[in-house]
């Protein structure tokens, strides 16, 4: 039996993929004469806890390290078995069972026994380890207005009362990303989401800006494609939030593809022939001919592509107008402009959903309009996805769609960082239609627990004989955006699937909305330290404010 959890411990992996233990043993901590047997190894590599530099064991404000999820246990588990797999060449039995555990760990999506664990036993443990978080977070607060009440002065005759956390101050994000303010860009959007979480849940009806600053905080996501005054820009002040947008397009900069000299040239010979015969079949034939002679090559979605743009001129005018004489709909402009196989259900995250909607009934995954997919070892992951809608007057629907559509770039996102085990850096692409015109996103994990939406490339659809010549550069560069999502089929979610977070989804019918179980991360020992600083300070110069500190505490450097 497992000491940690009551756990049967058989020759079966599953003990090691579901078991709720947190810590390893390192091979050089093992303080036998000789090597461990295969059995004591694995064994200590579980059971042993894992010890700081100093020799003590880490602690720090949450003690978030018991809430790994199974992301991320699953993670830690391969990137533990690829340290042991070296000094194990030298034993065959240990080394057989070693990289049997890789096989499995491969295939364990598929695995029923670890699904049900997760689906059951799981959730429900990490449900009542957080129960724990609140009390654990208020001593420590509580601990540091008691040291502020001892510093206080006795004959100033105030009493210093000491209050617990309220439940927005709990959450505390771990990245690094700071502002003036002293509080972390995870925190501040996250303390906002679950502020206006809290008013949703006391009947408030939110406002569609509203509803995408809470989706989006409480997801983990920084929009700073979304510079409306009413957005998350809001939450910070001028200077802050350009320095925030230049920061991270610095540090996420894409190459500019090159321009296929090819597909340019074709495409201005079929400009000047619908030009100067005002006739688009014209053009059209001139693309038929160049079918044969790139036939196979990867010329022929951009000869697709072009053909499509001068039938959509043709055959659907009214779809490509700003405000359409006649009546349509987001499925005329999906099925006809951009699409014509329907919506689609993400699988990821119509899992990710049951995990966090666990009683609920007909629980499903994002609706996506479209999803671009790249096959890789027989499964299809996405890496984009599209919303589409009309022009819409108010704006409510694009709004809703936004928000949507970030969530679903973060779930494509999270599924990427588990597809394998090389280290290249990777990110999901978004698109946003409104009629006839695009907006290209992506999404990056910036930062522990941030994810950041970027304005990539915009465009519209040529409405007329007169728009073909100025989509050129338009269209070269839409087509070779495909150079980048081919690159994302190999990259590594051991380095940084500690970082990610827990989406949030819309709760099934006759459901409350619920906060994420992994909103915030494992705040390190400096984070931990500077918070309660940061706590103390602020007391104290409320407290000096009312000529409440004695001249010894007047003398402290309080920025």
């Amino acid at each position: 039996m497992c000491m940690q959890c009551n756990t049967a411990i058989e020759d079966d992996y599953n003990f090691f993929l579901g078991c709720p233990v947190k810590d390893h043993l390192w091979l050089d901590s093992w303080p036998g004469p000789s090597f461990p047997s295969s059995q004591d190894m694995l064994w200590l590599y579980i059971t042993k806890p894992k010890y700081k530099n100093d020799g003590l064991l880490e602690d720090d404000l949450t003690n978030f390290a018991n809430l790994l999820d199974k992301r991320q246990r699953h993670s830690s588990f391969g990137n533990d078995l690829r340290v042991l797999k070296s000094p194990c060449t030298q034993h065959p039995s240990l080394s057989k069972i070693v990289a049997n555990l890789q096989r499995q760990l491969v295939t364990v999506s598929h695995d029923k026994v670890n699904q049900h664990f997760w689906e059951t036993t799981g959730p429900e443990l990490t449900r009542v380890m957080l129960q724990g978080l609140p009390i654990k977070f208020d001593l420590k607060v509580e601990l540091a207005n008691s040291t502020i009440a001892s510093m206080v002065s006795p004959s100033s005759g105030s009493s210093s009362s000491t209050t617990c956390a309220s439940p927005t101050d709990r959450v505390i994000e771990s990245d690094s990303s700071f502002v003036k303010s002293g509080l972390s860009i995870g925190t501040i959007i996250k303390r906002k989401a679950r502020i206006l979480l809290d008013q949703q849940r006391h009947g408030r009806a939110l406002y569609p800006r509203e509803r995408k600053i809470m989706s989006n905080g409480l997801s983990g996501i920084l929009d700073i494609a979304d510079w409306s005054y009413e957005s998350q820009k809001s939450l910070f002040t001028s200077d802050e939030w350009c320095k925030i947008t230049h920061i991270m397009k610095t540090r996420h900069l894409l190459k500019t593809p090159r321009k296929n000299l090819e597909l340019a040239n074709i495409w201005k010979v079929v400009c000047a022939s619908v030009e100067s015969s005002r006739n688009l079949n014209c053009g059209i034939l001139n693309i038929y001919k160049m079918y044969q002679k790139y036939h196979g090559t990867n010329h022929m979605p951009g000869l697709r592509t072009m053909e499509h743009i001068l039938d959509i001129i043709g055959n659907y005018p009214h779809l490509l107008k700003r405000n359409p004489d006649v009546g349509v709909s987001e499925y005329d402009y999906l099925t006809f402009l951009w699409n014509q196989d329907g919506r689609n259900m993400l699988p990821f995250s119509a899992n990710n959903k049951r995990e966090q909607h666990h009683d609920g009934t007909q629980v499903t995954g994002f609706k996506i309009d479209l999803r671009c997919l790249v096959d890789v070892s027989k499964t299809e992951d996405d890496i984009c996805s599209m919303e589409v809608c009309c022009n819409d007057i108010n704006g409510d629907k694009i709004i809703a769609n936004e928000g949507k559509l970030n969530r679903e770039m973060q779930d494509d996102l999270d599924a990427m960082i588990d597809l394998n085990q090389e280290v290249i850096k990777c990110c999901s692409w978004g698109v946003q239609i409104c009629g006839a015109a695009c907006l290209i996103l992506s999404t990056h994990l910036t930062d522990e627990g941030l994810h950041v939406v970027l304005r990539r490339f915009e465009f519209a659809l040529p409405s007329c004989i007169a728009d073909l010549s100025d989509f050129l550069d338009l269209t070269i560069r839409h087509i070779e955006r495909k150079n980048t999502f081919g690159i994302l089929a190999g990259h590594s979610r051991q380095p940084i699937s500690s970082m990610q977070r827990s989406t949030w989804y819309t709760p099934p019918e006759n459901k409350q909305p619920r906060q994420p179980l992994h909103l915030t991360g494992h705040p390190p020992q400096s984070l931990t330290i500077r918070l309660l600083e940061e706590e103390m300070r602020t007391r104290i110069l409320k407290n000096e404010k009312l000529g409440h500190v004695d001249e010894e505490l007047g003398s402290l450097d309080c920025p």
